[in-house]
């Protein structure tokens, strides 16, 4: 056997060191990918302070994006506190004009399910779908959800972020998505986008009354005037 010079046997211990540095980088990138939970796998926590769920939360950020702004979810409890309806509304994109509010009503204990709860809402043409509670900030001004429609399609999951003001301060909900996207698949940073919120966000209903009201005080000046 030929014996090494010490050039070879230096650049041998090179690669042996580069080699094993490489191996490492990758096992801890496969180790932190390992902590990600998917919302199939998210098992819920099985108690959970459904006062804390009470009232009005709004969409601040989604992933992946949707087709909807002003997004508002109001939570109730009824029937002796043993059911939950739930009322969503939102305006079109790039829209301030809330226009569409659907109703579900689901039982309490589902919230708590391991494979989620499943909202079906009172429109005919929506998907029922199933959503999981992640968590509820510690600071009670938040919450993280995930859903999806399709159970066997595992990219067409979503992460959701709620909060208790409608348009939350910016750089503390950077801070809730950076903590998020440590935990779980569905807050990928690169994914996340924030949902269309404005403090001009009202419902048709809102906007038309004062519209009418207007009117009519004009027309009834009119006729005063006539008379």
């Amino acid at each position: 056997m030929t014996k090494m010079s010490k050039h070879q046997q230096f650049l041998y211990t090179l690669l042996a060191v580069v080699s094993v540095l490489v191996l490492s980088v990758e096992g801890q990138g496969e180790g932190h990918d390992d902590l990600l939970v998917s919302c199939l796998d998210f098992t819920p926590p099985s108690l959970l302070n459904v006062k804390e769920l009470e009232g009005a939360w709004y969409g601040a950020s989604r992933s992946p994006a949707h087709k909807f702004a002003c997004v508002e979810m109001k939570v109730a409890l009824t029937q002796n506190d043993t059911k939950v309806k739930i009322t969503t509304s939102h305006a079109a994109l790039n829209s301030t004009l809330i226009n569409t509010a659907k109703e579900a009503v689901i039982d309490v204990l589902d919230l708590t399910n391991p494979n989620g709860f499943t909202v079906l809402y009172n429109l005919t043409d929506e998907k029922p779908t199933t959503y999981k509670i992640l968590e509820i900030g510690a600071d009670k001004k938040h919450a993280l959800m995930c859903g999806y429609t399709n159970p066997q399609i595992q990219n067409a999951s979503f992460g959701l972020i709620m909060t208790r003001e409608r348009i939350a301060d910016k750089k503390w909900l950077e801070g809730v998505k950076d903590e998020a996207s440590k935990h779980f698949f569905n807050f990928a940073k690169d994914s996340v986008v924030d949902i269309q919120q404005s403090d001009k966000c009202a419902s048709s209903a809102e906007v038309a009354v004062p519209v009418l009201s207007t009117i009519l005080g004009v027309v009834y000046s009119f006729l005063r005037f006539m008379h």
